[in-house]
């Protein structure tokens, strides 16, 4: 089950696990991270409202060709600005599923 990072501007990280793309279509693991409408609300419309922000500062995942689909979408950069911007535990989780 992949791993998505959305970084929030003020250095906070949403996380998400998106299902495999043999058990979800490309589609509703897209809609699961960036729907924001009455009907269906995804992770990042769930806590942009935290983040002061309507898109992620960047973005990063387990899944690489799944981040740059996310990127373009909300038109910000794939990886990390910082390494050193994320707790251990984050780390761990992430290299945990590669």
């Amino acid at each position: 089950m992949p791993l998505v990072f959305l970084g929030h501007e003020d250095g906070q990280v949403t996380t998400a696990h998106v299902p495999d793309a043999d058990s979800w279509t490309d589609d509703e693991r897209f809609r699961a991270v960036t729907a924001d409408s009455a009907i269906e609300r995804g992770v990042w419309a769930h806590h942009k409202e935290h983040s002061g922000s309507s898109r992620p500062a960047w973005i990063e995942s387990s899944d690489p060709e799944f981040a740059e689909k996310l990127a373009r979408h909300f038109d910000c950069p794939v990886g990390r600005p910082d390494e050193d911007a994320l707790p251990a535990a984050v780390d761990e989780a992430f290299e945990g599923t590669e």
